[in-house]
């Protein structure tokens, strides 16, 4: 039986782990040519003919027309092992589709039969891997190539082994970026709370209060150390509403100068921010003591993320710790936390973007909803960008300082 030769040259996205085709133009001609000409009359030729029509559509994401040829395929399959092969691939097009409840019935089914048959079972826990990794359940993807893992060393072929080291990684980085994720989320607003309620009353009693004053302090150490481009205040209140006229507000009092470009603090706000900031460092020192290990491993991975968020304030306050006041440690680490959460924030704000949302129709968004997991699952991807650079020894070993932080004082 000759096999269908199609042209695709395509590459593995070390991010998404999705194909990316480098000659679509190409593609596009043969896949037309090959829906033009009548199916094969002997059936396992026809299996073959639409297995590569159905893959062809799938890597130019014409899905529907994917689902028809391939669906038609496992029809066609007779054999366990071919069977198992195209209920995978159609599998992936539910995947590709976003209908990942489907998809994922499918592998487990796949996963069983492949099991059952003894075959493949490396390259059903490799697709599987990809499905769950696709929805965002970042464990069970690793879960999945850690297997296909184990089974491909035994096999012995670097190209898969290879592919599968990839993908473990991708998974692996994406776990950290989703758990760091919830840490930063406990232990970020835990410092800026306690500050409010035991240290802020009395710095606001010292220089005054600001109007809409958490607008100037959100500026931190960004607005002591230099003027703050408009991008980066816009990105610090990327959910706020009435945000010119608060600038504004703050202009007339005094505390801000605005330029087209700029937000520029006063030097009465800059004394108020510095203020601030040796404040934060001594709830932070409270907390955590002085965690010198936390620091030197805060310090590897944001400088080590320099550009990776898709946004334009974690660049903005990577370096903020450099104009921390405090001499301390806790102070240092607060600060790359708080840039870390930044990373992360501009990260979500890219991934409800690439779906065409606005602030406001992505808060409509119902939790479970098809976009919504893709949003969520694109959100760790570019925030596991930050994480890549580290071994999966050093990943833990952040993850572990992170979980040993306290968010409240002991009594």
């Amino acid at each position: 039986m000759a096999q269908p030769v199609w042209p695709a040259r395509y590459r593995i996205d070390p991010e998404s782990l999705r194909e990316k085709v480098e000659n679509p133009a190409e593609l596009t001609l043969w896949l037309d040519a090959a829906l033009a000409r009548p199916a094969p009359a002997d059936p396992e030729d026809e299996r073959a003919h639409r297995t590569a029509i159905g893959v062809a559509a799938r890597l130019l994401e014409r899905l529907d027309e994917a689902e028809i040829q391939l669906g038609r395929a496992v029809e066609l399959a007779t054999r366990p092992r071919d069977a198992v092969l195209a209920r995978v691939r159609l599998a992936h097009v539910h995947q590709w589709q976003g209908r990942f409840t489907l998809a994922e019935s499918e592998f487990r089914h796949c996963l069983r039969d492949a099991h059952l048959a003894g075959d493949q079972v490396h390259f059903v826990y490799q697709h599987a891997g990809k499905c769950a990794y696709d929805a965002g359940d970042w464990v069970l993807a690793r879960e999945r190539f850690a297997t296909a893992m184990r089974l491909r060393l035994y096999g012995g072929d670097e190209e898969l082994i290879e592919t599968t080291r990839t993908a473990l990684d991708a998974a692996d980085a994406a776990v950290t970026a989703a758990a760091a994720g919830a840490e930063l989320d406990r232990l970020v607003p835990a410092v800026h709370k306690l500050t409010a309620t035991r240290l802020a009353p009395a710095i606001f009693d010292r220089h005054g209060l600001p109007p809409h004053a958490g607008t100037l302090v959100e500026l931190g150490l960004l607005g002591v150390s230099k003027p703050v481009p408009l991008e980066v205040v816009r990105g610090l209140h990327r959910y706020a509403t009435g945000l010119e006229a608060r600038l504004d507000a703050l202009v007339a009092a005094g505390w801000l100068l605005k330029t087209a470009k700029t937000v520029v603090v006063s030097s009465r706000g800059r004394a108020l921010l510095r203020q601030l900031a040796v404040a934060q460092a001594q709830t932070a020192r409270t907390l955590w003591g002085e965690p010198v290990l936390g620091k030197s491993l805060a310090d590897e991975v944001v400088l080590g993320a320099a550009g990776t968020s898709g946004g334009p304030v974690f660049d903005a306050v990577a370096r903020l710790a450099e104009h921390n006041p405090d001499p301390g440690v806790a102070g240092d680490l607060f600060h790359r936390l708080n840039a870390l959460r930044h990373h992360r924030a501009d990260a979500h704000a890219v991934a409800w973007q690439a779906e065409g949302h606005t602030v406001r129709s992505v808060r409509r968004l119902a939790a479970g909803s098809p976009e919504r997991v893709r949003i969520d699952a694109l959100t760790d991807r570019i925030a596991a960008r930050a994480f890549r650079p580290l071994s999966h020894d050093r990943r833990t070993e952040v993850l572990s300082v992170l979980r040993g932080l306290r968010h409240e004082p002991l009594l």
